[in-house]
């Protein structure tokens, strides 16, 4: 699944309105919605598990762990 993504543009958001390290607004030409960065790592997380992507490795992780609050069981 290869969709043409017209632009990234940055937006500013409140950082007062969510816990998250960084929180992404996506635009799917209707709807506009936030996905927190820990969402997305955990997205990667899942489909490193399934074979979507090669394997990251647990140090990674865990470096991304201690900077973010995703929870990462090694």
């Amino acid at each position: 699944m290869k969709e043409n993504i017209p632009a990234v543009t940055r937006t500013h958001i409140d950082v007062d309105c969510c816990d998250s390290s960084a929180v992404f607004v996506l635009d799917n030409g209707h709807d506009h919605f936030a996905v927190s960065l820990e969402t997305i790592l955990s997205c990667l997380k899942v489909a490193e598990e399934h074979g979507h992507v090669p394997e990251i490795g647990a140090d990674w992780w865990c470096l991304i762990a201690n900077h973010t609050a995703l929870g990462y069981q090694s």
